[in-house]
């Protein structure tokens, strides 16, 4: 992967629709992985403005006395970082663990349910601490159900307590 096709997919995934985005996520995770993994850690917290991409419309429907304007879909920065997380989970390398476990800060369940999807593709035992304490302590069950499914497929016989006590 040249630069500038690196920064053309970087751009799909950003500037993108979603198909185009999530599709431009798909061939990252094909390149080898010390191409992707930087260059996709490296925009894993991005929150720049989202940018239109469908052009302005007006339109009028009469016998509903409806008028619709529609100001464009806007790609949102969350669907970017959940397109990047999910590359990052079908690459399975194990130099991303850490920078996914520190976005797990986030507040947005979706974007944490990616990362935990993430981390359990990618099976590596320093994500099992941080996994038992979501699956202890956070609120959202979804989120609490993609820890233990995490845990469970990370081969560490310590989680077995962690989901029997999860169960209580």
């Amino acid at each position: 992967g040249n630069t500038a096709q690196i920064d053309a997919l970087i751009e799909s995934i950003t500037y993108g629709d979603p198909g185009q985005s999530r599709i431009a996520a798909l061939i990252f995770s094909t390149l080898p992985a010390n191409v992707a993994v930087p260059q996709l850690v490296k925009h894993l917290d991005y929150k720049k403005p989202v940018k239109r991409f469908l052009p302005k419309i007006n339109i009028s429907i009469p016998f509903l006395n409806y008028k619709a304007q529609d100001k464009g879909d806007l790609l949102r920065a969350s669907l970017v970082q959940r397109n990047i997380v999910w590359a990052l989970g079908l690459i399975k390398n194990k130099s991303a663990v850490e920078p996914l476990i520190k976005r797990l800060e986030t507040e947005d369940p979706d974007l944490k349910r990616e990362i935990i999807l993430a981390l359990k593709m990618i099976e590596d035992k320093q994500a099992v601490p941080v996994l038992k304490e979501i699956l202890l302590k956070d609120k959202n069950p979804y989120v609490k159900f993609d820890a233990a499914r995490a845990l469970g497929s990370i081969d560490n016989t310590d989680s077995v307590y962690t989901l029997i006590r999860a169960m209580k």
